[in-house]
């Protein structure tokens, strides 16, 4: 069983200020316990995950929290040609200004590695897997 991480969930792990940090906490405690299975994230999360962390809170925090994600016992996976093709046919086929194509390219790499659970606070997702938290 595997969890696909999204960039929203991370964010709002590592920012204490983010209305969301309580039930990321939360929800990390539970990964770190095994109840949700594997985390799972991408190359291209961590690419928005970092430039999101950049121009907040600048470069060097942005590449340290993209680093210890890296270093950690979270599986990323980097996109190959295949993914990448799949994410932008999803994109296509979803028109929503809001679901950009590291949204498009999760939902692929959901798909291809038959991941039901998405962790998010982004709804955009509700179409596509169950989300968790789902509120």
């Amino acid at each position: 069983m595997a969890l696909l991480v999204d960039t929203s969930f991370w964010f709002a792990l590592l920012d204490p200020a983010d209305r969301n940090h309580s039930p990321a906490r939360s929800l990390a405690g539970r990964l770190r316990r095994g109840e949700l299975g594997r985390a799972v994230t991408s190359d291209f999360v961590l690419n928005e995950l970092a430039n999101l962390m950049s121009r907040g809170w600048g470069t060097q925090k942005g590449a340290d929290g993209v680093a210890r994600l890296l270093d950690s016992d979270v599986e990323t996976v980097f996109v190959n040609r295949s993914l990448f093709a799949e994410g932008l046919e999803v994109l296509r086929r979803d028109g929503r200004p809001r679901f950009s194509l590291t949204d498009a390219v999760t939902v692929a790499l959901a798909r291809s590695r038959s991941i039901e659970t998405v962790a998010t606070f982004d709804r955009e997702f509700d179409r596509y897997v169950k989300r968790v938290p789902a509120g």
